[in-house]
């Protein structure tokens, strides 16, 4: 049965020739903040576009779908917006047979160009894994590396860290409604941010105990 994203005719022939013809990609850029080497977006373009010129194989956007942004701010004060969305490219052959791929775009911009980012780095992943072109690296994020700070209140954090202890103690046989008895108040509700480095206390004092 033939995929909707799908045709029959020459182009996984013609997939299976640019994949043979196709030359090494080096990792030519260098991401300044972390250190490591890259294929940036034009070495994919720069390799791929006269093999599959060659071979009569077309890529053409199609569609952008579950687009999320979010607010993001630096230590330094900026704010930007951070994008994730999946974007579904096809490969057209000369006979107009196709197959099409999809690609999470994700980046963090301070202008306007956070939709472009994510465009060109999910062209650059549906092209990766179509042709199947080798690397090294789980992740090839973008040259630039954002520093986010977290946007929860003090209070926020607070909730979250005892809320993680629960499964921790209750590992230990100890359940939720008598974890505020360990640090001397009688409620969970009593519980206060003082309270979270004598609750690491208690618990390494069980576990120990636990494990004699």
């Amino acid at each position: 049965m033939t995929n909707k994203s799908e045709t029959i005719g020459i182009i996984y022939g013609q997939l299976a020739k640019v994949m043979a013809d196709l030359p090494a990609i080096g990792k030519n850029q260098k991401n300044l903040q972390q250190k490591f080497n890259f294929r940036g977006i034009d070495d994919i373009y720069n390799a791929l576009q006269p093999v599959m010129a060659k071979h009569g194989i077309v890529s053409v956007p199609h569609c952008v779908t579950d687009i999320v942004r979010t607010e993001v701010k630096t230590r330094s004060g900026g704010t930007g917006i951070h994008q994730t969305s999946k974007h579904t490219f096809m490969f057209f052959a000369e006979d107009g047979s196709m197959v099409s791929t999809e690609a999470i775009g994700e980046g963090i911009d301070y202008g306007d160009k956070v939709s472009n980012k994510c465009a060109s780095i999910a062209h650059k992943y549906a092209m990766l894994q179509l042709f199947c072109i080798p690397t090294k690296e789980d992740k090839d994020p973008d040259r630039h590396t954002h520093e986010v700070v977290n946007t929860k209140t003090k209070e926020e954090q607070f909730q979250d860290a005892v809320l993680k202890m629960v499964p921790a103690f209750k590992g230990l046989g100890i359940e939720k409604e008598a974890i505020p008895i360990l640090v001397g108040v009688s409620k969970f509700s009593d519980l206060k941010p003082e309270h979270i480095g004598e609750l690491k206390k208690q618990y390494a004092i069980v576990k120990e105990e636990t494990n004699a």
